[in-house]
């Protein structure tokens, strides 16, 4: 959608898939107007975060019982309410959301904390050669892509009955 390597043809398709799934599964999801990427990159090229830190940071941050709610509520400031999920002001409204105080969630994303952790995640995904979001791994094997989730849960099935 932006700064992608892949051609105009792959983005209009992921756009078109992405809008299907959601249509097939009932989830809420509007894609916003492609120039408002493009605005969004200028600011990011001027924060204080890299593209996508801000929101890792918020859910390591996060108390581990409350991870699952912040992340459904960032999804919907993203891909329901069109927020930039990369603005302090929408990590505030995430947390609300999901019942965490955004004063103190703020506060403990900007510790070395949660960064670190987020780097750690991040350096693991290179380390296990993830091609993508979202990726599985299960027993070295990998499974990239929302068409293969099944599959991963077969394979999890399979070694449940090895165990």
């Amino acid at each position: 959608m932006l700064a992608g390597k892949e051609n105009r043809n792959v983005g209009s398709y992921l756009r078109e898939d992405c809008r299907r799934w959601s249509e097939r599964f009932s989830i809420p999801f509007v894609y916003p107007d492609p120039e408002i990427f493009h605005r969004r990159a200028e600011r990011w090229a001027v924060s204080a975060f890299h593209r996508e830190e801000l929101p890792a940071r918020a859910f390591y941050a996060a108390d581990g019982e409350k991870r699952d709610l912040l992340d459904q509520a960032l999804f919907e400031a993203a891909w329901v309410e069109g927020f930039d999920v990369n603005d302090p002001e929408t990590i505030r409204w995430a947390a609300q959301r999901a019942g965490l105080d955004p004063d103190y969630l703020m506060t403990r994303l900007a510790e070395p904390g949660p960064a670190g952790e987020a780097r750690d995640s991040l350096a693991e995904f290179e380390r296990l050669q993830c091609p993508g979001v979202p990726t599985i791994i299960v027993n070295g094997q990998r499974y990239f892509g929302k068409d293969r989730v099944d599959w991963a849960l077969d394979a999890c099935r399979a070694d449940l009955g090895r165990a």
